[in-house]
């Protein structure tokens, strides 16, 4: 598999110029490529591996040249935001099945380019579909998280919660929306012209709803736990329980 670089004419005629990127017949995932800027070049992130993932993301520049910057075992299905100048990035926690396992963790981090040192941390959630926005520097994410989550169902009632760099939720606001049907769900946040957070849904159906909340309106967290019944690859659900 590679990526190419195409040239298209005022016809609308493509034709291969030459091969950008070549990639092994081991990855895992088709890979996540994003422009950074036109002279950063972009963002590739690849899941390798027939076993256990290991996941790396590397800075291409528009020439072809290529940096890894961090990686991690055991991590796939990445989300990413570039909000605020930042590249955030997590991940979903990969368990075999013979594990049988109570949670469902993302490893997450957090940087700008340029910086040496990049670290990961674990959040635990109930919900394996997951949106991300990058809050200004110091201050972590905004992540939607599911309510409950079933192993073949889950209810698309969501919070909106201010996860910081140790993993911690801190703060929570809840955008009262719900989809009938969200096996198939896509989210995606971001920010209008008033400075207020946004979060879109789109629903199995289609159906788009979208809801907006000033900074003031999120709820400092004095409770957060999840309740586990089952073994979740077995059908169990995991329910969010946050104050």
């Amino acid at each position: 598999m590679s990526v190419d670089k195409t040239l298209i004419d005022a016809e609308g005629v493509a034709s291969k110029v030459d091969t950008w990127l070549a990639y092994p017949a081991d990855l895992r995932h088709p890979p996540t490529i994003l422009p950074l800027s036109k002279d950063k070049g972009y963002l590739v992130i690849e899941v390798k591996g027939n076993g256990r993932p290991f996941m790396t993301v590397a800075l291409v520049q528009p020439n072809g040249q290529r940096q890894n910057l961090t990686h991690i075992g055991c991590v796939e299905y990445p989300v990413v935001s570039l909000a605020n100048g930042l590249i955030g990035l997590c991940g979903l926690e990969y368990h075999d099945i013979a594990m049988q396992y109570e949670d469902i963790a993302m490893k997450c981090t957090q940087f700008k380019l340029g910086e040496e040192e990049i670290n990961w941390f674990s959040i635990i959630t109930v919900d394996t579909k997951q949106a991300i926005y990058n809050l200004p520097r110091g201050e972590g994410f905004l992540i939607g998280i599911a309510k409950m989550h079933h192993h073949e169902h889950f209810n698309a009632d969501k919070y909106s919660l201010k996860i910081g760099l140790d993993g911690k939720a801190k703060q929570f606001v809840d955008p009262d929306m719900k989809c009938e049907d969200c096996k198939f769900n896509f989210d995606k946040f971001f920010q209008d012209d008033r400075g207020n957070y946004c979060l879109s849904t789109v629903c199995y159906g289609p159906k788009l709803q979208t809801k907006c909340f000033e900074p003031k309106e999120f709820k400092n967290i004095t409770n957060y736990e999840i309740k586990a019944e089952g073994l979740y690859y077995y059908g169990g659900t995991r329910t969010l329980l946050i104050e």
